[in-house]
């Protein structure tokens, strides 16, 4: 999909069109891709799998967005130039704007319930004041065929933590639950020290681990590895 703000669309739109591809700061930023045909596989077979504990299912292999570029116009034998801009200041007004366009776009969906849980970029610059304006509570659980789901805010707070208040409910949620029964936590950030020095874990994440750890039937889901 073009246009969508994302650093590989861009830079194959930019190729194709041989115009310039832009790399905003100085492209060390780092990305892990994926193939989602591989994502699902690897999902699918780790539902099947007796294991416990994180898994890491995804690329452990970074690639700067610099050598991400330079491949892009190889592959595609573009005449472009790769040129090199300030990075852009994420601006309140412009995030409230793009939410309410997501909402908008969201609410046209053909499906009976919709849920949301923030991103990062959506939170963790006002403490999701304006994430909740749109979305409403950024933490909240649901059932769903059997299933218990938990959505865990571990981006509101610019620490990159749950928090205590948010800890807490966890743990009364948890203890009207059955040992063995089937749960999906969903977080953003990593609760475990993927690479912390990448701002990819919770701080206190091993408190959210820990309440979780006495659960037979666990399985956690984060977002934020790009």
């Amino acid at each position: 999909r073009t246009e969508d703000g994302r650093a590989v669309p861009n830079f194959i739109t930019q190729a194709l069109k041989n115009k310039p591809i832009t790399v905003y700061g100085d492209g060390s930023q780092t990305r892990s891709l994926t193939f989602v045909s591989d994502l699902v596989d690897g999902i699918d077979r780790l539902t099947h799998a007796k294991m416990t504990g994180p898994v890491n299912i995804g690329n452990p292999r970074e690639m700067t967005l610099l050598e991400i570029a330079k491949i892009i116009k190889k592959l595609t034998g573009s005449r472009s130039k790769i040129v090199f801009k300030k990075l852009p200041v994420d601006d309140p007004k412009v995030r409230r704007d793009r939410m309410s366009e997501f909402r908008d776009i969201v609410s046209a969906l053909n499906v009976k319930t919709v849920r949301y849980m923030p991103g990062e970029h959506d939170a963790s610059l006002d403490e999701g004041e304006a994430y909740q304006q749109f979305f409403g509570k950024p933490y909240y659980t649901f059932d769903h065929k059997g299933v218990h789901f938990i959505v865990l805010d571990n981006v509101s707070d610019a620490k990159a933590i749950v928090g205590a208040t948010q800890i807490k409910w966890l743990d009364a949620d948890l203890k009207q639950l059955r040992k063995d029964q089937p749960i999906v936590v969903l977080t953003h950030r990593p609760l475990f020290d993927l690479a912390p020095k990448w701002d990819w874990a919770t701080r206190d994440g091993a408190q959210a681990i820990e309440l979780l750890m006495p659960y037979e039937n666990v399985a956690v889901f984060y977002g934020h590895i790009h």
